[in-house]
């Protein structure tokens, strides 16, 4: 439109579009949810061995806002371990785990140790080409329960290390709703879910963009990590 024809913003429309503007970013991500084209890179940050703690404490809190009471946490294994033993310590709670693989895990093992010596911008680089992509959105999950179930007739918190596409959750919460004896209720629980999918599959949640783990095959702590993974066993319902 030519400028001489284009019509002048009034003050009262932009108060409008200002109004707008500031309800959009005031917005519950978990009432609204932005599409994938609204989802914008942010730095990869690290979570720390150290963190851990208050990490949890927070999310219990979170639990605990939302008026929902656990009896029991049900994790994924191995990635929700040390999440799982914080939990179980903060709300008194004991747990049980469960498997949850997908095809190319044991590659995944056998180049974690190549992980730690990319670039970090390198590995950064191809974590937002994994969340961007979906890459695991198609990928079947095999789901293995506990021949027990101590979940039966008890509210239950299902607890992972993040979610990315939400499908890992997704598949053990279905596993969980469809055996013999399934909890009275069933609640999810990560510290970060990356992507729309995650945020509209998960109940809580921390952050909402991806994070560098202590346990990720690319975390200067990995080590520390897996060694604390045959220390802190969540205790056993």
């Amino acid at each position: 439109m030519p400028p001489d024809r284009a019509k002048p913003m009034t003050a009262d429309w932009l108060d409008l579009i200002g109004k707008n503007w500031h309800r959009a970013g005031q917005a519950d991500r978990s009432v609204s949810m932005p599409t994938r084209s609204d989802v914008r890179p942010q730095a990869i940050g690290d979570v720390t061995l150290a963190e851990l703690p208050a990490l949890a404490h927070e999310l219990a809190e979170r639990v605990r806002a939302a008026q929902f009471r656990p009896e029991l946490i049900v994790y994924v294994e191995t990635g929700g371990r040390l999440l799982a033993w914080e939990l179980c310590r903060e709300m008194g709670l004991k747990a049980v785990a469960v498997e949850a693989a997908r095809p190319g895990r044991g590659m995944k093992r056998i180049f974690a140790p190549l992980a730690t010596a990319l670039p970090r911008w390198v590995s950064a680089a191809l974590r937002r080409a994994e969340e961007r992509f979906g890459i695991h959105r198609l990928t079947p999950r095999q789901v293995i329960l506990p021949a027990a179930a101590p979940w039966r007739n008890r509210a239950t918190l299902l607890v992972d290390d993040a979610a990315d596409t939400g499908r890992t959750l997704a598949s053990v919460r279905a596993a969980l709703a469809s055996c013999p004896t399934p909890p009275a209720q069933l609640r999810t629980a990560v510290l970060g879910a990356t992507t729309p999918p995650a945020w509209r599959t998960v109940d809580f949640y921390l952050f909402d963009h991806n994070r560098r783990l202590p346990w990720s095959s690319d975390s200067s702590e990995r080590e520390e990590a897996r060694r604390l993974w045959s220390v802190r066993l969540p205790p056993a319902a």
